[in-house]
C-alpha cells in the first residue's frame, strides 16, 4: 500500500573531521539534559568525552555549520536535512562498513533512506527519524455521528459528507475534513503527492517529465480541489477557514491528514481534544 508523504526529518552523519579525545556534537531542538544518558553510556562504553550544542535556530544552522567545518573547527557529529548530503558530501565522512553498510540501510530502512543517504554504496548519514502522513481525526466527532475512521477514500467521502453542516444559504457551519485548498491546509502539496501516488504516478518520471498532466493525475488533483468546491457534495473547506491545524485543534474540522511531529502542537493547543489517529484511506481495492 501507498502511504505517500513519507520524508526523513534530520540525519545525524559523521563528519570528515578527525575525533580524538573528545567528540564534538551539534544537534538542533535537543538540549543537553535531553541527551544526558545516551551521553553518559557512549562515554562509559567509549572512553571518549562527549561535548554537545545545541543550535537554536533552524536558520542559522546551516551557515553555522559550514562556515564551522570549512574553518577545520567544525563537529564530528552533527544533524542534516535529508536534501543536503550531495551539497555537503565534501564535508562527510562515509560510514565504516563494520557500523553501517548501504545493503543494511536497504533491508533495516525504508527506501527513502537509500535513495537520499547512500551515495555509491556508502552511508553518509542515518534518519534520526521518519515521519509518514496519517489519518487524524476526532474521535467524539465520528463516534456521534456513528463512523469509523474511513479506511478507504470512499469511506472517507461518506464520513466527510456526514461529518460536514451548512446553513441554509449554504455556508459552512461545522467542516467534515481540511482538504482542498492550498493556503490554509497544512503540507498540502504532500497530500496532493500522496494522491497521486496512490494512483500510480510518478511525479517525475525517468524522462524528466510529469504524470501530472495525465488524465489520472487530472483526476487526483480535482479529488482534492473539490472538497473546496461549494458546487460538490463533498464541499467541506474553503480559503476563508482557519488554518487546519488550528482548525483540527478547535475542532471546527473532524479529519484532517498530517503528519506525527505535529501530535505535540495540536494537544499543546487543545489538551482535552479527544484526537487519534489511523492509517491512511487508500483506493478501494488496495486497502
Amino acid at each position: 500500500m501507498l502511504g505517500g508523504g513519507v520524508f526523513i526529518t534530520w540525519q545525524l552523519v559523521i563528519a570528515t573531521t578527525d575525533a580524538a579525545e573528545q567528540l564534538v556534537v551539534w544537534g538542533l531542538w535537543q538540549d543537553s539534559s535531553q541527551l544526558e544518558s545516551i551521553i553518559a553510556d557512549y562515554q562509559e562504553q567509549s572512553g571518549t568525552a562527549v561535548k554537545y550544542k545545541k543550535i537554536a535556530s533552524v536558520m542559522t544552522y546551516r551557515p553555522k555549520l559550514i562556515e564551522a567545518l570549512a574553518a577545520g573547527r567544525g563537529p564530528d557529529l552533527f544533524v542534516i536535512h535529508h536534501t543536503w548530503v550531495d551539497s555537503m558530501i565534501d564535508h562527510l565522512a562515509p560510514a565504516p562498513a563494520k557500523f553501517m553498510t548501504a545493503k543494511e540501510v536497504a533491508s533495516e530502512f525504508a527506501p527513502v533512506v537509500t535513495t537520499d543517504l547512500v551515495r555509491a554504496d556508502q552511508v553518509y548519514a542515518l534518519p534520526t527519524s521518519i515521519d509518514s502522513l496519517a489519518l487524524f481525526y476526532n474521535q467524539a466527532a465520528l463516534a456521534s455521528a456513528g463512523l469509523k475512521p474511513p479506511a478507504t477514500w470512499t469511506d472517507f467521502l461518506q464520513a466527510t459528507i456526514r461529518l460536514t453542516s451548512t446553513d441554509q444559504a449554504g455556508a459552512l457551519l461545522q467542516s467534515g475534513a481540511a482538504l482542498g485548498t492550498a493556503s490554509n491546509v497544512n503540507r498540502a502539496p504532500d497530500i496532493v503527492q500522496l494522491l497521486l501516488l496512490q494512483s500510480g504516478l510518478d511525479i517525475i518520471t525517468e524522462d524528466g517529465s510529469s504524470d501530472i498532466d495525465s488524465e489520472a493525475g487530472q483526476r487526483a488533483l480535482n479529488f482534492y480541489t473539490a472538497f473546496a468546491n461549494p458546487g460538490k457534495e463533498i464541499y467541506t473547506w474553503n480559503s476563508t477557514q482557519e488554518d487546519s491545524l488550528q482548525a483540527f485543534a478547535t475542532g471546527a474540522t473532524s479529519l484532517m491528514i498530517n503528519y506525527a511531529y505535529h501530535l505535540p502542537t495540536i494537544r499543546a493547543l487543545n489538551p482535552k481534544l479527544p484526537l487519534a489517529t489511523a492509517p491512511l484511506p487508500q483506493i478501494s481495492g488496495t486497502a
